[in-house]
């Protein structure tokens, strides 16, 4: 547990150090009274700090879709294992900054805040879910979060600060960037079935007694006969990602391919991946494209 002094236990401090050597100078018993107090009311606010921040229990409940370099979401239980209640609880992730700073001769760790949660109060035995926004730089699965807990309760005069490592299952993802390259091979396994009912526009015809709301009528002012919209439904062919089509370095081919996947799933297109000798056949439920984004992950 860290403590750090803040500016009103730094001035209060002061004004007792006043008291007490005006008490010793002056024999004033009642200044030997008010510095008594002002050191016993120190005191009893250290161990009010102390016990407001000890045995709470921080753990790792799920984590939502993660792409490298896009804030997501994580949900964490907090649980106050005390008979008493805590206050005013701070919840940060922070960045080392790899820098030491001296104060009253300790050194203390230099963090950028990334993000940062408050309860006011957190009941005897009560549990509680957060959820924390946090953003990773790079892909892959995190087995573990640094987690801050901090707290200045209940006068202000320390600010106490705890860290957990809790165990964790973050998948990141690829950071997903269209290959301008590659754009069109993937495009060429698209196509167009007609049907009478479908939803992409495949052409416009003369009309010939289709129904009349499928009458396009700017079209039909322009050649000055009735024209129809004639709709196709719109299907995808099996795509097979494999590392070999794509003529770049290991991250730009995982964020295409991530990128692909992402397309695929909008459209519910069914899409497989062969990296080399590893197959996953093809499909196109939300589970697979899942399976294929955290393979590309830790690939």
């Amino acid at each position: 547990m860290n403590v750090k002094i803040t500016p009103l236990g730094i001035f209060y401090i002061i004004i007792m150090l006043l008291f007490g050597f005006a008490a010793i100078n002056t024999a004033n018993n009642l200044l030997y009274m008010i510095t008594s107090f002002m050191m016993a009311f120190m005191i009893i606010s250290g161990v009010i700090s102390y016990y407001n921040i000890k045995f709470l229990e921080v753990t790792f409940v799920k984590a939502y879709d993660f792409f490298a370099n896009e804030p997501g979401i994580v949900v964490l239980s907090i649980k106050n294992r005390k008979n008493w209640p805590s206050f005013l609880l701070n919840i940060f992730v922070a960045k080392d900054l790899h820098k030491d700073i001296k104060r009253f001769f300790k050194k203390y760790k230099t963090f950028e805040v990334l993000y940062e949660k408050s309860i006011f109060i957190l009941k005897a035995k009560e549990e509680k879910q957060i959820e924390i926004i946090l953003s990773f730089e790079k892909r892959g699965n995190y087995k573990e979060l640094e987690i801050y807990l901090s707290s200045d309760f209940p006068f202000g005069f320390a600010y106490r600060e705890m860290k957990y490592t809790i165990p964790a299952d973050i998948y990141v993802y690829p950071n997903p960037k269209q290959c301008k390259t590659n754009a069109a091979q993937y495009k060429s396994e698209k196509g167009f079935t007609k049907t009478s009912e479908g939803q992409e526009l495949y052409q416009i015809k003369e009309y010939q007694s289709e129904h009349p709301k499928y009458i396009n009528w700017k079209a039909s002012a322009k050649v000055q006969k009735l024209m129809v919209n004639d709709f196709s439904d719109f299907i995808s062919k099996e795509i097979i990602l494999r590392p070999e089509d794509f003529d770049m370095d290991l991250e730009q081919k995982l964020s295409c391919m991530s990128f692909i996947v992402l397309e695929a799933s909008k459209q519910n297109a069914k899409i497989g991946l062969d990296w080399n000798g590893f197959v996953i056949p093809p499909s196109d439920s939300t589970f697979h494209y899942i399976k294929i984004l955290r393979f590309l992950a830790t690939a």
